[in-house]
Formats: C-alpha cells, structure tokens, sequence
C-alpha cells in the first residue's frame, strides 16, 4: 500500500539522498491508479516519504552549524560549489562524460542504440510512457542541478537506470516485431553472449584491478590506523588524500595539490 511504500522509500532516500529522483514517478504511479483519489493519496505519499529524511537531514544541518569535526556533508557543499558547478554546465567534457556513464557503463555500447529505437518508437500514449519519462526527467534535472555530484560519482544516476533500461528493452521489442527471424533462439543466445562480452568491459578490470596509487593510500591508512589513537587527528596531502582519510578513519584535515592550485589560480 501507500504506507509501506513511502515508509520504505524514506529510508531509501535518508541513506542516499539521490534516490529523491524516483520520487516523482511514484507519486505519478499512484494519481494514475487510483484517479478518483489522486490528490489525496499523492499528498499522503509525499508526507509519508519526506518525514524521515526531512528530519534526518534537518538534523545533519544544525550539526553542521555547530560542530567543528565533520569532513563535509551536503550542506557544506552547497554552499562552496557554486561557482564550479556552473563553469560544469558550461563545459562541454561535462556532458560527454555523462553521455559515456549512459552509453558505456550504464547500459554498455551494445545495449545503448536500442534505447533511442525505443524512445522513437514507444507508443507515446501509453500511460506507462509517463511513467518512465518522469523518471528520465527527474535524472536530467539531476545532472543540472548537481553537476559536480554527477562528475565524481557516477552512480548517482542509476535510480534512472530502469527507465532507460525500459526504453531499450522496448526498442528490442520493436525490432524484433519488425524482423521476425531474429526471435530465434540462436540469435538470443548470441545476443546475451555479446550483452555480456560487452557487459565485462565494464566490471572485470575494476574487480580484479586497483590504480596502483590507490593501493598505496590503502596500505598506508592501515599503517596510520596501526599507529595511531581513534580520535588522533591526521594531516592527509595528495592527489588521493580522500581515499587516505577515509580508510585511516580518522579525524582529518585533507590538501589535494591539484585543487588547491586550482583555487590560486
């Protein structure tokens, strides 16, 4: 029902704010099911859903105001990023490199052309076509919004990953519909074979392979955690400062020479 839905989805957005870009398309799924009722079960779901992390993140804000030992938190980056975020927006290598997330890692290039033969040719009025275009919409308001978010952590863009997944999986339809032949069970073999030759392009060299100086942050952070009190304060210098402070777990202070250069500049 509404109420388990909303509850589970709060706490889904309380640990990782990004999944905020499903909450539309539930919203929309629910005025869609019960039309006589839209108004008042889409209000309740949106209570019901922003209780938990309205608090939770109202908390971490007067946090914030007042301690002096927080690394960072989404408060703090709002209010330093603007200017990057927006010299983002008017970089052109921002959008290539989202573009690459959606057409390499996100659906691999293999998967990526029978997305836009699904958008094409959907049946745009279907009522699930809303649906998923509300969440494609939601991600695109996402990467404009929080460019610098989207840059570093790619995963913030795969609360989308169902929809665009859809629309290729409509596009397959599709052709399939039109060239009978390739329904053939050899042909599905062959497809998945080249989804997933394709597919470990992706996810076999990051199993099974580290950059070296990641590595070396690593190994040091297990000798600073060796070395070191619980609550001992730490100076981490390097390109991989954060991967530093992070593993050493350990109150920090980080300088990253690239970005301070920057900030000269």
């Amino acid at each position: 029902g509404v109420g388990a839905s909303a509850l589970f989805f709060s706490m889904a957005v309380t640990g990782r704010l990004h999944w905020i870009l499903l909450l539309p398309v539930f919203v929309w799924g629910f005025a869609k099911e019960a039309p006589e009722n839209r108004i008042k079960k889409s209000v309740s779901y949106l209570t019901l859903a922003c209780i938990l992390p309205a608090a939770w993140y109202s908390y971490t804000y007067f946090v914030s105001l007042t301690a002096n030992n927080l690394h960072t938190n989404l408060f703090m980056q709002a209010s330093t990023q603007g200017a990057d975020q927006l010299a983002l927006l008017q970089d052109s290598r921002y959008f290539a490199s989202i573009f690459d997330t959606v057409s390499g890692m996100m659906l691999t290039p293999f998967v990526f052309p029978f997305f836009f033969v699904g958008l094409i040719l959907t049946d745009k009025k279907s009522p699930s076509f809303g649906l998923v275009m509300t969440g494609v919409f939601a991600a695109l308001v996402l990467i404009v919004l929080t460019p610098l978010k989207m840059l570093k952590h790619d995963f913030y863009l795969y609360p989308t990953y169902p929809f665009v997944a859809m629309l290729a999986a409509v596009g397959v339809v599709q052709i399939l519909r039109k060239i009978p032949l390739l329904g053939k069970p050899v042909y599905a073999v062959l497809f998945v074979v080249l989804y997933g030759g394709t597919s470990a392009r992706y996810f076999l060299n990051p199993i099974f392979t580290y950059p070296p100086q990641e590595v070396r942050a690593a190994e040091s952070a297990r000798i600073l955690r060796s070395k070191t009190e619980d609550n001992a304060p730490i100076i981490a210098a390097g390109e991989n400062a954060a991967i530093l402070a992070y593993y050493a777990d350990r109150p920090s202070w980080q300088f990253q020479p690239s970005l301070i250069a920057k900030g000269i500049k």
